[in-house]
């Protein structure tokens, strides 16, 4: 008596299973082909069920992640083979600008250079970044260098920083001018004094004429001349 066995170590071999690939987003990720599309044979098996499995590998940016699919054939005697695609979502694009930064201008002695200010940086400067794959834009705004100008008026220049959820950025610059178009304001004194005719008519004029001022709006320090004129 000879007894014969027979056992199957051959894979089988499939067909339709897409291969390996890479993409930036996840809207870019084509969708599971029907099982119909797929197959597997064998030299033992005459046919095969195929199931279909996915797993998804995430990462810590949420946009990059590895979609693994298997394809499982299992014959008429229980053998099971595994076909696997992977799909890699890795996004590396920059945000990209739709608008640009505007600078702004502040005017020396305006009040509400604060409040324009505070709402130029609250804004980005007016700045308008897409992701390429649909994410949330962080924006870093800060201040960078400053040139100083006559007096207190000046430009700062701010760096604006917009980065993706995965780390991706763009930088670009704006800038802040502070302007000074108005003239000091002289605060004169008292324009009548009266002095004895043998008084010193001089140190009372000198003392009265040095009582006069004068302030900048931008701050800076003024320069006051001062002359006795006689009519």
């Amino acid at each position: 008596v000879i007894n014969l066995t027979v056992k199957d170590t051959t894979p089988a071999l499939f067909s339709g299973v897409p291969a390996n690939i890479t993409v930036t987003c996840i809207s870019d990720v084509p969708p599971v082909p029907p099982l119909s599309s797929i197959t597997a044979t064998d030299d033992c098996a005459v046919m095969h069920t195929i199931n279909f499995e996915q797993m998804t590998m995430d990462s810590l940016c949420p946009q990059n992640k590895k979609l693994i699919r298997k394809w499982i054939a299992t014959n008429e005697c229980g053998k099971k083979d595994t076909a696997i695609q992977i799909i890699t979502i890795f996004d590396n694009v920059k945000p990209q600008y739709m608008v640009y930064p505007k600078d702004l201008f502040l005017y020396c002695g305006d009040a509400s250079n604060t409040t324009k200010l505070n709402n130029w940086i609250s804004t980005n400067a007016s700045t308008m970044v897409m992701d390429n794959c649909g994410g949330s834009v962080i924006f870093n705004m800060s201040p960078v260098d400053t040139l100083n100008g006559c007096g207190n008026s000046k430009i700062t220049q701010y760096s604006i920083i917009a980065m993706d959820s995965c780390g991706n950025s763009v930088t670009t610059f704006a800038k802040v001018h502070l302007i000074d178009t108005l003239p000091p304001v002289i605060t004169l004194p008292t324009a009548t004094n009266s002095v004895a005719c043998n008084g010193d008519i001089n140190g009372v004029l000198n003392t009265w004429l040095n009582s006069s001022s004068a302030t900048d709006a931008c701050g800076g320090a003024v320069t006051l001349t001062k002359n006795l004129v006689s009519e």
